[in-house]
C-alpha cells in the first residue's frame, strides 16, 4: 500500500492508500495549500513487519487518512479463505497498529483528526463482496469506538462512505453494462468523481475545532436514498 505523508498548515498527514484514485485526490487536495511530501512511500498492511519497520522511521501524524482498500469479488463458495484474510488485514487490521502508536502523540497535543474511507458496503451487502463488505462493516464500527475513546483526547474521528465512484477498482470490478445501471440508478444520473471524495475528506480533516465526531458520512449521489428503487 502506497501512502503520503506530507505537512499541512503545520499539521503532519498521513494518507494511507494516497496513490490510489481517491486517495490520490486526497493528496492533490492538500498538495493544492502548497503542502509538502515527505517520508518513505510503502508499507505493505498485509505484512505486520512491514507496518512495524515503517512505524519505526515514520509518524506521528496529527491527522490520519486511511483509504486503503483491496477488493477482490468473489463469492465465498468459491473464494479462497486466504484472500477474505487478506482483505481483512488490508481494509481493516492493517491500519489499527499506526492508529495506536500515534494515540501517545494526540494525547501530548490534545488534537488530532482521524479519517476513514469505508463505502455503501459499510451498510450494504452484495453477492460476490462477502470479503470487502464485511471489511467495510468493520470499519464503520472502528470509527464510532474509536470516536468515545479518542474524545478525552480532543480526536475527531469520521467515515467517509463513497457510493459509486469512477476509479480504477470500480472499473475494473463492474462491467461495462453493470456501470451504466448503477448510473441510471443514481438519481445524479453519474459515477462520482475523486475530487468530489476528496472535498469532503478535506473539510472534515482541516478543521481546527469540531463537534463532529463519530459519524459516517456517505456521498453517493443519493443512491442509498433510494434511488436504486425505479
Amino acid at each position: 500500500v502506497l501512502f503520503r505523508s506530507i505537512t499541512f498548515m503545520n499539521k503532519s498527514v498521513l494518507i494511507l492508500g494516497g496513490t490510489g484514485d481517491i486517495g490520490q485526490a486526497i493528496a492533490t487536495k492538500f498538495v493544492e495549500d502548497r503542502v509538502l511530501a515527505v517520508g518513505q512511500r510503502s508499507c505493505d498492511l498485509n505484512d505486520r513487519n512491514s507496518i512495524e519497520r515503517f512505524l519505526d522511521i515514520n509518524g506521528p501524524w496529527d491527522i490520519i487518512i486511511h483509504c486503503a482498500g483491496y477488493n477482490n469479488p468473489k463469492q465465498l463458495e468459491f473464494d479462497d479463505i486466504a484472500q477474505v484474510e487478506k482483505n481483512i488485514r488490508i481494509n481493516v487490521t492493517g491500519f489499527l497498529p499506526i492508529v495506536q502508536k500515534n494515540i501517545d502523540y494526540w494525547k501530548t497535543v490534545n488534537s488530532g483528526k482521524l479519517v476513514i474511507i469505508g463505502s455503501l458496503y459499510s451498510v450494504f451487502g452484495r453477492q460476490g463482496r462477502l470479503a470487502y463488505s464485511a471489511s467495510k462493516h468493520a470499519l464503520l464500527g472502528i470509527t464510532r469506538t474509536l470516536s468515545i475513546e479518542l474524545a478525552k483526547y480532543n480526536v475527531a474521528v469520521n467515515s467517509v462512505s463513497p457510493g459509486y465512484i469512477m476509479t480504477k477498482m470500480t472499473t475494473k470490478n463492474n462491467s461495462e453494462d453493470v456501470i451504466r445501471q448503477l448510473e441510471n440508478n443514481i438519481p445524479l444520473k453519474r459515477l462520482g468523481q475523486p475530487e468530489e471524495v476528496a472535498n469532503l475528506v478535506y473539510y472534515l480533516a482541516k478543521q481546527a475545532d469540531t463537534y463532529l465526531t463519530g459519524q459516517n458520512i456517505v456521498i453517493d449521489g443519493g443512491y442509498s436514498a433510494g434511488g436504486f428503487q425505479q
